[in-house]
């Protein structure tokens, strides 16, 4: 383990590269961990400024440690399946304590004692779960396969799978995968961590299991080659929330309940109740084809979340699967996506600049206010327009040789709401509509 950790450190100052780090402040894992040598070392208790999770309602989040290499390591996880539990890989990998920084592309800069580098899972039959609002003294189920990202660090990629060596019958929560997070979205942090560093908290069997209600800040990419000024594959909430035991418990969706992401680190150089420090959790959805792996060895089906998919009705952007609710023409909202070059609209939408600063172009639906008036097509034609009594663009047509009245264009206008237009070369009337939803 030692040397693994050796090479890990050397090829880290190999790879660091000056001007990349992400902040200037130091991130802690927020998993507990206590060595035999080391009587003072951090323990595990409460989220921050929470409120009791009680049971049942949240028997699905569950007290994970083990005692690998002689360290008592304590987490969090949720059970997503009766024998599958997700949560941070560092809870479930050997790794070193100390404060680190992390690069915009999740490289850590350890500050001392090989921080924020993970090595080699811990054999998976170490791993202890242990259930209710208050830890159980024996543990419910053990670890029988890890199913990991394997990655080297927990500045990205910082997740699990246990599978189990048995089936729990306690509640199992949805997942968010392969869909979108908007920032904004609220949600609920749940985990075993202690209140605040230090205070002498007692053993963690005596520890209630508690939770937060909080907002997500951030969504980084999904690609660590898409940098931006936040760490890929990660959710930031702001403020009070998790601490040291809370790794690898829940943000859930306060919608529908679902698992959006695992917490992993906190980033602030004061303690976890200081209203500046910034919490990393790992982004779930985008792990779709580990997850679905992770179930497959379990052989367990997921329990996936419902949410609204394109062209239905919402409220706001999380109600829909890529996170995007725009306003139609009749003031109603709609699920949406974003659009570009290699993603365009389909019928009846167009690509729009977003709302919201620094965001995606959206497909928006094309509305009659939006077509403004038709032309006529045949050149020289004289024609005449009538307004739509929905609101939208006029009819014009050429002069009618026979008798057909005016009032036929008008009463289509009116029986054909909520329309957009477009011309048709050589036609009797100039334009035609189309309904969009």
């Amino acid at each position: 383990m030692d040397q693994d950790v050796q090479l890990l450190r050397h090829a880290l100052r190999v790879l660091r590269t000056p001007g990349l780090v992400a902040a200037l402040c130091l991130a802690s894992s927020a998993c507990g961990a206590s060595r035999e040598d080391d009587p003072t070392a951090e323990r595990s208790a409460a989220i921050v400024a929470g409120e009791r999770s009680p049971s049942p309602d949240d028997d699905g989040v569950v007290f994970v440690r083990h005692g690998a290499d002689a360290t008592e390591v304590i987490c969090t996880g949720t059970l997503i399946a009766p024998n599958l539990v997700v949560t941070a890989r560092h809870c479930v990998a050997y790794m070193n304590g100390g404060a680190f920084q992390c690069t915009v592309h999740g490289d850590p800069i350890s500050i001392g004692d090989g921080g924020g580098i993970l090595g080699p899972d811990v054999p998976a039959e170490s791993i202890e779960i242990h259930s209710g609002e208050v830890p159980s003294g024996a543990p419910v189920a053990q670890g029988r396969e890890i199913v990991s990202t394997l990655s080297l660090t927990n500045c990205v990629n910082d997740l699990a799978f246990v599978v189990l060596d048995r089936a729990l019958e306690l509640p199992v929560a949805r997942v968010r995968l392969g869909t979108k997070t908007p920032v904004g979205e609220e949600v609920t942090a749940v985990g075993y961590g202690i209140q605040q560093l230090g205070g002498g908290e007692p053993d963690w069997p005596s520890r209630p299991r508690r939770k937060k209600h909080l907002t997500i800040a951030a969504v980084g990419p999904d690609r660590v080659d898409d940098v931006t000024t936040v760490l890929p594959r990660t959710l930031l909430t702001n403020g009070p929330g998790g601490c040291s035991g809370d790794s690898g418990g829940p943000l859930l969706s306060d919608k529908t309940g679902a698992v959006v992401g695992v917490y992993t680190n906190r980033f602030g150089t004061g303690d976890c109740a200081s209203p500046s420090v910034v919490h990393h959790y790992t982004h779930l959805s985008p792990f779709q084809t580990l997850a679905l792996d992770a179930f497959a060895r379990a052989g367990a089906t997921p329990k996936l979340e419902k949410r609204a998919a394109f062209g239905d009705s919402c409220d706001d952007a999380a109600d829909c699967d890529d996170a995007v609710c725009v306003a139609a023409s009749n003031g109603a909202s709609r699920c949406s996506r974003a659009c570009g070059n290699v993603a365009p609209c389909p019928d009846g939408y167009e690509c729009r600049p977003p709302a919201a600063p620094d965001g995606p172009n959206v497909c928006a639906p094309i509305a009659q206010s939006d077509a403004g008036p038709c032309t006529t097509c045949d050149a020289g034609a004289s024609s005449e327009s009538a307004p739509s009594s929905a609101g939208g663009c006029s009819f014009v047509a050429r002069q009618p040789r026979g008798s057909v009245p005016m009032f036929f264009a008008m009463l289509a206008a009116v029986i054909r709401r909520r329309t957009s237009s477009r011309c048709r070369t050589r036609s009797r009337w100039s334009c035609r509509t189309r309904t969009v939803w």
